[in-house]
């Protein structure tokens, strides 16, 4: 059948490894005095006829000084990410995603960064943007078959994480710890969807909520 052509399996086990991997972007591809971004991470990757893994360790997040080589204080770090797909024995495929505690700082000048970014990464793209291909489209029917055989394709989705939390700061530049001004919590996530008829079924539970600092106590206040 479609569905069963499409999840071929593989002749062969692969297992990967990348301990301290490490990747620095510059901020910005037209002054050089800009912060440079870093992202760093252990890396575990496992792939069998059925099964493909992947674990990341230790994933960190942080920009630094291009001139004094000053790292700021971590915007994310030593958070866990784990990934499974798996091929079931009826050909369709099940998904788990996986996170650990997660703690994001940011402030005002990091969305400004993370802005020139992004502008840098639109221009320096532009030069290997191909023209658009005017030819004509292919059958409508087919496309919708493409995309329906995917969507029947899979069995379960499955989502957890643990508290996530992000802390907008006033200051996490001038010293090494990081001056709060809100923080949004949300607590653990457990999101599961089944296309089964034996489960056939969607759960979710989603509960934010938002504090501030409060300087003159030293304690978090709710909003």
């Amino acid at each position: 059948s479609a569905m069963n052509s499409e999840n071929i399996s593989l002749p062969f086990n692969l297992n990967f490894k990348a301990p301290k991997f490490k990747i620095t972007v510059p901020t910005s591809i037209e002054k050089k005095d800009y912060p440079l971004f870093h992202i760093e991470m252990n890396v575990l990757f496992h792939l069998t006829s059925k099964i493909m893994e992947a674990r990341i360790y230790d994933f960190s997040l942080h920009f630094s000084d291009e001139i004094t080589k000053i790292d700021y204080v971590p915007i994310l770090e030593k958070v866990k990410i784990r990934f499974i797909r798996k091929i079931e024995k009826d050909g369709t495929i099940s998904l788990s995603f996986s996170v650990s505690n997660v703690t994001i700082k940011l402030s005002a000048i990091d969305f400004v960064l993370f802005g020139t970014m992004a502008e840098s990464i639109n221009k320096s793209t532009e030069v290997m943007m191909f023209s658009e291909d005017t030819s004509e489209f292919n059958d409508v029917s087919e496309e919708e078959d493409k995309q329906y055989s995917l969507a029947s394709s899979f069995s379960s989705l499955k989502f957890n994480s643990e508290n996530i939390e992000l802390i907008i700061c006033r200051d996490n530049r001038s010293s090494e710890k990081h001056i709060p001004l809100f923080q949004m919590i949300i607590p653990p996530i457990k999101y599961e969807l089944s296309t089964t008829e034996q489960i056939g079924s969607m759960n979710f539970k989603f509960e934010p909520y938002i504090q501030y600092y409060n300087e003159t106590t030293g304690f978090w206040d709710m909003i």
